[in-house]
């Protein structure tokens, strides 16, 4: 019996919307909005799954709306606002938002974006991330690495984070792309052994 895992296609982002729905976005400008989601999540000291979630909404939205290159940080703050509201007990505000893009949108714009966000994904939010993953396979993936309690974990996850990055990661399973990571990682560390 053959396993075949699919992923509901409203829960996850199209694997080439900047090609068939966007018009001003390119991979490159995605890139920079999640750079600037991770900055953010990092200083404020949200929990991890907050990162992962916002880059999924965000691209769950992109995958549907054509949306001008202009209103990208509104679109990054508002999936951060959405992503911290569920994940993570501190929730931001949206003072806290409009602090962070330095008042460059009114209370307003984020209500008004975060509720197309949340039409857009029909308030569909738990979707797994690669985070969800991760966050087992590195249990297993350590266990026969010298010294690994160390350095797996924090590599594992700086690799991860780099996925979010690439938007042709997008066309992986979130699975797939966690156990790609502790391939990689179990490799970077132990480059002599099997590393799988």
């Amino acid at each position: 019996m053959t396993c075949v895992f699919q992923i509901d296609p409203t829960r996850a982002p199209s694997p080439n919307y900047i090609e068939k729905v966007q018009c001003d976005i390119s991979a490159y400008t995605r890139a920079i909005v999640v750079g600037w989601l991770v900055e953010k999540t990092d200083k404020y000291e949200l929990v991890s799954d907050v990162l992962y979630s916002s880059v999924a909404y965000l691209d769950r939205f992109l995958s549907f709306n054509n949306t001008p290159i202009d209103k990208m940080l509104l679109l990054g703050l508002s999936s951060l606002l959405v992503a911290s509201k569920y994940e993570d007990r501190r929730a931001l505000t949206i003072e806290d938002l409009r602090y962070i893009a330095g008042y460059s949108c009114s209370n307003q714009e984020v209500v008004n974006m975060e509720a197309d966000i949340l039409k857009v994904l029909k308030f569909e939010l738990g979707s797994p991330t690669v985070n969800t993953f991760l966050t087992r396979f590195v249990t297993v993936g350590q266990e026969d690495i010298d010294n690994s309690s160390l350095h797996f974990e924090p590599l594992s996850r700086y690799i991860a984070e780099l996925s979010l990055f690439d938007y042709h990661c997008l066309k992986f399973l979130p699975s797939l792309v966690a156990a790609s990571v502790v391939f990689l990682t179990r490799f970077i560390l132990s480059p002599n052994t099997n590393p799988w």
